[in-house]
């Protein structure tokens, strides 16, 4: 994982569409674009089409070994088989249905507790087929325990050498306490905020088509950003975008 002031992130939650179903082998070719282009980080989450991107990215160990990986402990999850699970997570249906029942997207899944944490890291760490992870962080507030109960366990767990750093992904919740995070994951509009200047962070949400990404950047990094600039987008045109208006600052 490199240490730099601005990088790059490609953000991983779902595979490609071949003709009919998603296509590991056609995201697989485009994760290999996006490593060309010197992405410093691919974040993930495990309940991410229920555990398959983070297989797949182990799958990738050999490729993406000098590559910083982030994924996210919290979101929910099915068990079904693939891709019977992945036909599941892309059904608009279904993600409207669990929008609704969740009340919000990020809504942190109340079966997850502090002490489940370890077991739940165990489990990405082996699909991941690595050691230890650069950034673990909760994929949302968690309200039905103590937000300190997670982060205690969290720091064990950096103590451990299980992960590198630990964080939290941010979405409508800006008055949690986030002292202990060495990252934070936030869009671009809760950076604007000023509250994260700061902080290391993870920007989301930087490849829409209203933003002009260079503009952005210079503003960013004016503000004295540290971290990651990150994509979602399977546009591989809209990655090399952010990736030409970050190369000034590399």
């Amino acid at each position: 994982m490199e240490d730099c002031k601005i990088g790059l992130a490609w953000g991983f939650g779902n595979f490609l569409t071949g003709a009919t179903r998603p296509d590991q082998r056609l995201t697989m070719n485009y994760i290999n674009s996006i490593l060309k282009l010197e992405v410093g980080l691919i974040e993930t989450a495990d309940s991410y089409l229920s555990g398959e991107t983070e297989k797949l990215l182990g799958a990738m160990s050999d490729q993406i070994k000098n590559v910083g990986v982030a994924t996210k402990v919290g979101g929910y999850r099915n068990s079904l088989p693939y891709p019977l699970n992945v036909q599941l997570v892309n059904s608009r249906v279904v993600q409207k249905l669990t929008i609704i029942r969740n009340r919000g997207y990020f809504s942190f899944n109340p079966r997850i507790l502090p002490d489940s944490l370890r077991g739940r890291l165990e489990s990405s760490l082996k699909r991941l087929r690595r050691n230890e992870i650069d950034i673990y962080m909760l994929h949302g507030v968690p309200e039905h325990c103590r937000v300190e109960d997670f982060v205690a366990e969290l720091i064990n767990l950096k103590e451990l050498g299980m992960v590198r750093n630990i964080g939290l992904a941010l979405d409508g919740n800006l008055e949690v306490d986030t002292a202990w995070c060495d990252y934070l994951e936030i869009t671009l509009d809760q950076y604007n905020t000023d509250r994260f200047l700061n902080k290391a962070c993870i920007i989301r949400s930087i490849h829409r088509n209203d933003i002009d990404k260079q503009d952005q950047v210079n503003k960013i990094v004016d503000k004295g950003f540290s971290g990651y600039l990150m994509s979602g987008s399977h546009n591989l045109n809209h990655y090399k975008e952010l990736a030409d208006a970050v190369s000034k600052y590399r």
